[in-house]
């Protein structure tokens, strides 16, 4: 309803009122009194202005419940060191940076808060964003972002560190690898199998050679090629030995190698010890050995047959420890006799060629 005035007389005027000076005077001041109230339909548009309203006169529940139970921008008063700060709260009634936008889909004020969440879903109070080509750097993307997909990260050295990868915080242990496509292995992008997944390809053993693997012409391992000799040795005595002596000693001279380090006779009868360089083998492997010996006795001077008489073990050489093997040197039953297999038919070579093979 509006406002209504009543105006009362300060003297109502009879036929035996005296026209005095007090009483003249009552009649100029007469008392007015005002009642109801003014509603919206009262207030024109456009009518209250900025000066009308006192500082901090508009509070948080007067703003409204926009996008949800969250206010967006809580404005202090001019004297406050607060200034504007966010009162919008997640599920935990912690408060978040918020944006107060217009959603032009339906003309209402929406809030952003927290982590973005980009979709055109309306119906739950969430925006539909664009974002600017060529403003995402690689410092926004998150490592998981791409999950079960190959990352820039995982191809540098170092960044497969503790996710798949083959870098190493470790100077001391060193490792290396191939990036390869897999086409035995699988990866599911955008909700298809695709074959041919990007995986880091390493040796798992000195001397290996990379080569397509039986079960797939078109995948790729590490290994060894048949037939192909893990190394070899070509030596001679640096001094004579008589190839019957049951003591033999000395060590010999290489002519050419491949990762053999050193041989010596071993101080017994028709056996040299066979010193290879470092990471060729381990304990307890199996080697064999293809090649010959030549001893230096007159009229018997012939071919030994070299036979691997020990598997692989580990001796100390001037404080550094070296893997080996024995090789022993069984001699022929005369120029056209066959190998004798008795170990008392071996013999002490001067010069050997060796071939290694495990």
């Amino acid at each position: 309803m509006g406002l209504n005035a009543t105006v009362t007389p300060g003297l109502t005027v009879t036929s035996s009122t005296v026209l005095s000076a007090a009483n003249l005077n009552l009649l100029g001041t007469p008392t007015i009194s005002i009642t109801g109230s003014i509603d919206s339909s009262d207030i024109g548009n456009n009518t209250v202005g900025d000066s009308q309203i006192a500082d901090d006169a508009v509070s948080a529940s007067k703003i409204g419940d926009i996008g949800g139970a969250n206010n967006i921008i809580k404005g202090e008063s001019g004297t406050s060191s607060i200034g504007i700060k966010t009162v919008a709260k997640n599920a935990d009634d912690v408060e978040q940076i918020s944006l107060l936008v217009n959603d032009t889909s339906s003309l209402k004020a929406r809030y952003v808060t927290g982590s973005l969440n980009v979709t055109a879903d309306t119906a739950t109070d969430t925006l539909g964003l664009t974002i600017k080509d060529d403003i995402v750097t690689s410092g926004m993307i998150q490592d998981s972002a791409f999950a079960g997909r190959i990352r820039i990260g995982d191809i540098q050295p170092g960044g497969g560190v503790g996710s798949g990868g083959v870098g190493s915080t470790n100077s001391a242990a060193k490792t290396g690898g191939l990036l390869v496509f897999d086409p035995n292995n699988k990866l599911s992008i955008d909700g298809s199998d695709v074959y041919g997944k990007a995986v880091v390809l390493q040796p798992s053993g000195p001397n290996q050679f990379l080569k397509s693997n039986s079960e797939n012409k078109g995948g790729l391992e590490f290994g060894t090629i048949s037939g192909q000799a893990d190394g070899y040795v070509s030596a001679y005595a640096d001094t004579a030995v008589g190839s019957e002596s049951n003591s033999p000693s000395g060590s010999l001279t290489k002519i050419m190698s491949n990762n053999v380090h050193s041989l010596k006779f071993q101080g017994t009868r028709g056996v040299i010890r066979v010193y290879f360089e470092d990471g060729q083998y381990s304990n307890g492997d199996t080697v064999n050995v293809m090649g010959y010996g030549i001893s230096d006795s007159g009229p018997d001077s012939h071919f030994d047959m070299a036979v691997a008489s020990s598997s692989v073990a580990t001796e100390a050489v001037s404080g550094t420890n070296y893997k080996y093997i024995d090789v022993t040197f069984i001699h022929h039953k005369g120029f056209s006799g066959h190998p004798d297999s008795n170990a008392g038919a071996t013999r002490n070579p001067n010069f050997v060629n060796l071939h290694v093979f495990s």
